[in-house]
């Protein structure tokens, strides 16, 4: 009988994992074989390893868990920064048209609708004829003196004209009757109003309006993607969770994790260790361990004695860290 025995520092492992597994926002990687065997991908491990260690080399007289998740969040905060950085925030208008070309890629989409239109409120510049932008074009006026917003007409200061951001940022190029006016601009303040209430009516314009719809409520393909990954990605860090805290609990008292494994009773039962009988008691309590034991779909578990093994010797190189900073 193998008797494992994994120090404990007082620090909980398992949260430090969990850690940096937000942080790589993916699960471990399983070599399956022809007998079903798990084994789980060092490199997701290596990778968790230098985030503890980065983490633990910012600490510099002792290693709190508050100070590494504080690294992970600035991480976090700095990728954020990375993608809203294409979004000039230093201007005065960082969304203004005159600032991109007419076609922009989808982070840079969502940017601009997460900061907001461009619709100044200055005293905008006159033509030649004493004409301008006003802002009373913002706004649509029933018969009955209802004041609509106009969500989708935006004055360009830079280039002096008023587009349509719903055109330029979701308007169908390949259309065979689409229009590029509004979506270069238009500065012609004396027909300015005959023509917002014409495009308003355009099929261009009720489409791209949709399609921004769309967009504003998370509701595109990349976005339920996007959430199906992450929900994924959470339920196994999840699962490592609780394996790593059955895995330190067992070992913290000098426990056994398995035994006889593999051979048959008297009733013609498979043996089970210490550590699937704890994981199948924890099952009757814990619906994602009863989903993960009885869902038949799920043929990755990492519950085999290889996996155990290999988060034992990723756990005593992690104390050992712990302990030399200490």
């Amino acid at each position: 009988m193998q008797m494992h025995k994994v120090p404990s520092p007082g620090y909980d492992i398992s949260e430090i994992l969990e850690n940096c597994g937000s942080v790589q926002g993916q699960k471990p990687h399983v070599n399956q074989s022809e007998n079903a065997d798990q084994e789980i991908d060092q490199t997701t491990f290596i990778t968790d390893n230098q985030c503890i260690t980065e983490s633990l080399n910012d600490c510099e007289n002792s290693v709190s868990l508050q100070q590494m998740e504080c690294n992970y969040v600035d991480k976090l905060v700095d990728t954020v920064n990375v993608k809203i950085d294409k979004l000039n925030l230093k201007l005065l208008y960082p969304t203004d048209r005159g600032h991109f070309n007419e076609d922009i890629s989808d982070s840079l989409k969502r940017s601009i609708l997460l900061f907001g239109s461009c619709k100044p409120s200055i005293e905008f510049e006159k033509d030649d004829k004493n004409r301008s932008f006003s802002l009373s074009y913002y706004n649509m006026i029933t018969k009955t003196g209802l004041k609509i917003p106009r969500s989708w007409l935006c004055y360009s200061v830079i280039l002096n004209k008023a587009y349509c951001e719903s055109c330029w940022l979701f308007a169908n190029r390949n259309n065979s009757n689409y229009r590029s006016e509004w979506i270069s601009g238009i500065g012609d303040w004396q027909h300015l109003s005959y023509l917002i209430t014409r495009h308003e009516k355009s099929l261009q314009h009720i489409e791209a309006t949709t399609v921004k719809g769309t967009w504003l409520k998370n509701s595109t393909i990349d976005k339920s993607i996007e959430q199906n990954l992450s929900k994924e990605a959470e339920y196994w860090r999840n699962i490592l969770h609780r394996i790593i805290k059955v895995i330190s609990t067992l070992t913290a008292g000098n426990t056994a994790l398995r035994g006889n494994e593999g051979k048959k009773g008297d009733k013609s039962e498979q043996l089970e260790g210490n550590f699937m009988r704890t994981i199948r008691l924890l099952a009757d309590f814990d619906p994602l361990l009863n989903e993960l034991l009885n869902d038949p779909t799920k043929h990755i578990k990492y519950l085999s004695w290889k996996v155990q093994n290999e988060l034992i010797e990723i756990l005593s190189e992690i104390y050992v860290i712990l302990y030399v900073k200490k």
